[in-house]
């Protein structure tokens, strides 16, 4: 689980109600989103709460890297879809709890000439960032130095659409794999 705290304001918080309420529940995120696996530390910011059950997508660890470790940063990449489950009122913490569920858009040979470039966009981004994120480890002191892929991966297991709609399960994390393989073999960009 991965929780993001915010502020939003009531307008917003009453369009959450009311996605949920319809058939359309479906977003993503349109670009780098922070969030914490540290559930109390989330709760400091904001008057929401979100809960993100991850089924798939990409996400980069960032506590080794960051100043403050123990906020536990776990950044999620563009183009990470989700679905919105419920929405609930905390009167004791007086905070409104949002929860998504996470999962990537997986390429889908019927979608709309947008959709297909934006998946595109996403897929270069994480491209790029992976050896980043592997080159800044690797720079960083500690047990971890030398590029080690813990901090760029994928989450293991969940479903996808395969090209022809069907819905599959990737229970070992095998596509999450071949995803990442795939990050590790696209060109490098010297971003100086």
């Amino acid at each position: 689980m991965l929780y993001r705290g915010a502020n939003l304001s009531d307008d917003l918080i009453a369009q959450y109600v009311q996605l949920v309420r319809s058939s359309d529940q479906r977003g993503s995120f349109q670009a780098f989103t922070s969030s914490s696996r540290n559930r109390a530390k989330a709760e400091q910011f904001g008057n929401v709460l979100f809960v993100l059950r991850v089924n798939y997508a990409y996400t980069t660890d960032l506590s080794q890297l960051s100043e403050y470790p123990d906020e536990e940063e776990e950044l999620i990449h563009p183009g990470v879809c989700f679905t919105i489950d419920g929405v609930r009122y905390d009167p004791v913490k007086n905070k409104h709890e949002i929860y998504l569920t996470l999962t990537h858009n997986v390429d889908d040979d019927r979608a709309n000439p947008v959709t297909r470039l934006y998946n595109g966009f996403c897929r270069a981004a994480s491209a790029i960032l992976l050896p980043v994120m592997d080159g800044l480890n690797a720079a960083r002191p500690g047990p971890s130095a030398g590029g080690d892929h813990r901090i760029s991966r994928m989450t293991n297991g969940g479903f996808y659409r395969d090209r022809s709609g069907a819905l599959r399960e990737d229970p070992t994390g095998t596509l999450a794999d071949d995803c990442y393989r795939r990050a590790q073999q696209a060109p490098r960009y010297d971003l100086h």
